[in-house]
């Protein structure tokens, strides 16, 4: 009866699916993207920096050695709204704008494009019977640095001349109310420098360790926070890579409690199984770029033979099964192993366990390879199981 219990119990909670909520899918670039986007897989650092006005500048580096390119920041912007004044008459006051702005740090050779995007729908104030349009959604500017990665030139022939290979390792974008405000920035001359040197100082530590081989960062910063706030609210720094700066609030890990169902082939013979489990999702500093989990779970499969009066019967073997693996987005992958420890129709000999990996395939299925060890663990043999 109790065993019933519990497997009606487990099939429920897996029909709830997952409760923590999924990082942002992270696609490739096109190859137009790719000349004012750093490569997604390439960032280790992201750094929020909140500006006046609800702005915000967002640096995503590699490596916090590439602060280097940054530290005379203030010049590079001033050339670049110099670049970029041509073009404004042409952008839509009432719409936003990107501008993508690709700086060479090899060669005198910069790249430009304009994004414009109409509002939605025509937007207007009204203030003392006075009528002017309204804008609501914020401009991006975003700066990539281009960098020789010291290989030799290639020869291009569509280009008919010899090419320099080159990465980006670092990018700084900013969101503010008009893209104009920039200037407001540059205004204050040092400001924007102090912050760099700021985060210089605070992402290169004397101590820093040197696992993983490339050190994984993300720091919010409120420099012009002028309130009574503490200074962990004005600075705020985790050794590991956060996609949205609010997920930085959750400094601890995710508790989950769900399920799944599934088909697994057993011995040449089909069995259905339902699984139910407890896990700790986080993010750990030796895991680099991924939240990670530590799984407990009871997984029962159900096989059935036909009694006297050709009456059904069920026999439900139970595993315990411990898994460990990392996520990053829909996708996830982990390892584990497994003991029998209730047994119902002699499917199994004695002591039994398994080791298993699991597979997404999609954001809802995924496949469990295993290899089941029964009989004392003298005899094994390979299984399959498709999970929904």
């Amino acid at each position: 009866m109790k065993r019933q219990f519990l497997s009606a119990a487990l099939i429920l909670i897996s029909l709830t699916g997952k409760t923590f909520a999924q990082e942002s899918k992270i696609t490739s670039l096109t190859k137009t993207e790719s000349n004012f986007n750093m490569q997604p897989s390439q960032v280790n650092n992201r750094h929020w920096v909140y500006l006046p006005k609800d702005g915000k500048m967002i640096i995503e580096l590699h490596n916090t050695h590439n602060y280097t390119m940054l530290s005379s920041l203030e010049p590079i912007l001033n050339e670049m709204m110099k670049n970029i004044a041509f073009y404004k008459d042409s952008l839509n006051a009432a719409g936003n704008v990107r501008i993508d702005y690709a700086y060479a740090t090899y060669q005198p050779l910069n790249k430009i494009r304009f994004k414009k995007y109409a509002p939605d729908g025509d937007l207007f104030v009204v203030h003392r019977n006075d009528l002017a349009k309204l804008k609501i959604e914020q401009d991006t500017i975003r700066i990539v640095f281009e960098n020789s990665n010291d290989q030799p030139t290639s020869w291009d022939s569509k280009a008919g001349a010899r090419v320099v290979h080159r990465d980006i390792p670092a990018q700084i974008t900013f969101c503010l109310n008009n893209y104009e405000d920039l200037n407001g920035l540059l205004a204050n001359k040092g400001t924007l420098n102090h912050i760099i040197d700021t985060l210089i100082i605070a992402s290169n530590p004397k101590n820093k360790k040197a696992f993983p081989f490339f050190n994984t960062t993300s720091i919010a910063y409120r420099p012009f926070d002028t309130g009574n706030h503490s200074e962990r609210y004005r600075f705020k720094k985790l050794n590991n890579l956060w996609e949205n700066e609010n997920d930085m609030n959750t400094t601890h890990g995710i508790l989950t409690i769900d399920g799944s169902l599934g088909l697994g082939v057993i011995r040449s013979m089909f069995a259905p199984m339902a699984e139910m489990g407890i896990e700790i999702n986080d993010r750990w500093n030796w895991v680099p770029n991924k939240r990670s989990f530590i799984r407990a779970s009871a997984t029962p499969y159900f096989f059935f033979e036909k009694g006297l009066g050709n009456k059904i019967i069920v026999n439900d073997n139970w595993f315990a099964t411990l898994e460990f693996g990392t996520q990053k987005g829909d996708k996830r992958s982990s390892v584990g192993i497994g003991y029998l420890f209730a047994e119902k129709g002699n499917y199994f000999q004695n002591a039994t366990g398994k080791v298993f990996a699991i597979y997404t395939l999609s954001k809802r299925v995924s496949l469990c390879p295993e290899i089941i060890f029964t009989n004392n663990f003298k005899q094994a043999y390979p299984g399959v199981t498709l999970r929904f």
